[in-house]
């Protein structure tokens, strides 16, 4: 849909180039941070590419692994309160931790 507005896709592209491209966080770190955006999200798609990339750069099954674990363990905080944390809770999905 940002097609149909060139400036304004052109300005969300530049953006997301220098998020995803920043000088702060190393290679190992940016994966991981990608790597929880899509597990959040809960997007098949997204997540093999994030897998992928994070495997490119080191990053462990265990290390992935944990990484998981600490978005369900966060989605279920969440839950407990109350909050709206994820997609998968607007679909009727539970998290694994109560």
């Amino acid at each position: 849909m940002l097609a149909l507005i060139p400036a304004l896709d052109a300005q969300c592209t530049r953006y997301a180039n220098a998020a995803l491209t920043g000088e702060t966080l190393s290679d190992r770190e940016r994966a991981l941070a990608v790597l929880t955006t899509v597990l959040v999200l809960e997007d098949n798609d997204l997540i093999e590419q994030a897998w992928v990339c994070a495997k490119q750069v080191g990053i462990t099954n265990e290390e992935i692994g944990q990484t998981s674990a600490i978005v369900l363990a966060v989605q279920g905080v969440f839950k407990r309160y109350g909050l709206q944390c994820s997609p998968a809770e607007q679909r009727g999905r539970t998290s694994m931790v109560s």
